[in-house]
Parts: C-alpha cells; sequence; structure tokens
C-alpha cells in the first residue's frame, strides 16, 4: 500500500478507528488491537475509543503472533475470540452480531469455529470458542489459522452473510479506492 492503511482516513476517522467502532457496535464485549508497524500513531488513532492497545514486536513474522498478541492479552474470563482484520473497513456489525448470536446458540462444553460466508466463500471475521485458545497459542505456526480450520473440520459452523464485504480487505491503493466508493455509495445510494 505505501502507507499505513489502518491510517488511512475513512468518513470521519480513520479505517481502524472505524473497525473498532463497528467491533463495538456488534456486539463485541472488549477489544484488542495488535499493532506493529506505526504502533504509536495507531494507539492515538484509537485515543477515543475504549479498545486495549497491545504491540506485537514481531509482527513482521505474520499475522499469527498478531493473533496470538490479542489472545495473550483478553480478559481471563474470555469465552470466544473474533479475529478481525485491521484492513477491512468494509466489515458490517450486522455481521459481527450475527457471529455472536450464533456462538450463543451453540453449546458451551464443546468448541466450535464460526465463518461467516458469502456466496458459499468463507471470509472474515473469524470467531473461535476458548476450547481452542492453546492450538491457537502453541500450533499451525506454518500455516496460521487456517491450520485450525484443517485440524477441525466438524467443529466448523459455515454462517451466511447477507454481505460480499467479508471477503474484502485492502492490500493496494485500488482496495483502498473501491472500499471508500462503497462507502459512499452506501450513504448516498442515489450516487452509484
Amino acid at each position: 500500500m505505501g502507507t499505513q492503511k489502518v491510517l488511512l482516513p475513512y468518513g470521519k476517522s480513520t479505517v481502524i478507528e472505524h473497525i473498532v467502532n463497528v467491533l463495538n457496535s456488534g456486539g463485541v464485549d472488549e477489544v484488542v488491537v495488535v499493532t506493529g508497524h506505526q504502533s504509536e500513531n495507531v494507539a492515538s488513532a484509537l485515543s477515543k475509543t475504549a479498545a486495549k492497545i497491545v504491540r506485537n514486536e514481531q509482527y513482521l513474522s505474520g499475522m499469527l503472533s498478531s493473533v496470538r498478541c490479542g489472545i495473550r492479552a483478553a480478559s481471563a474470563d474470555t469465552q470466544a475470540y473474533l479475529v478481525a482484520l485491521g484492513d477491512q473497513p468494509s466489515i458490517r456489525a450486522s455481521v459481527v452480531a450475527t457471529l455472536i448470536t450464533a456462538f450463543a446458540a451453540e453449546p458451551t462444553d464443546q468448541g466450535v469455529i464460526l465463518v461467516p460466508t458469502f456466496d458459499r466463500r468463507r471470509g472474515h471475521p473469524l470467531l473461535f470458542s476458548r476450547h481452542f485458545r492453546e492450538d491457537a497459542l502453541h500450533r499451525f505456526d506454518e500455516t496460521g489459522l487456517r491450520g485450525l480450520l484443517d485440524a477441525y473440520p466438524e467443529r466448523i459452523r459455515d454462517i451466511t452473510a447477507d454481505e460480499s464485504g467479508i471477503l474484502r480487505d485492502m492490500d493496494y491503493p485500488a482496495d483502498y479506492e473501491f472500499e471508500l466508493r462503497m462507502r459512499r455509495e452506501l450513504e448516498d445510494p442515489g450516487e452509484g
């Protein structure tokens, strides 16, 4: 992208502040934001939120290291972990709420992994119960959380989402421009 994408303007805030607000609106009890590059700037952008900021010193080693930092920083009584991407401003509170509601309907004595789907394709955010905490912390170094899905296919519940945004993130300037265009269309559907 050429810049810290989570700090890009998005509406009246930054991408990361928007995502934190969406997670809160969707019903997430505790938001832990794991930072790496430009950690201080990201923390500053989130100063008006209640998000807990944790710096991942090994952020260059991949996303799993950040997921592990977030798991370790979460409250001890956490029942489930929702892993959201910091570069996915298209995430909707309704999708987050649907995942949380689906989790609440599952038996508490069994582990479950919830994955939103759109058009039969899996996206983000991913939600998994505390039963998989140790696995996420100590396994899957080579595969990341994909390894969790591969190891426990019988525990996966695909949750239908009516939002194609679960399939998108921002890796290139064109992705960011697309997300801004989509936001404008949502704000003013007559403009499209």
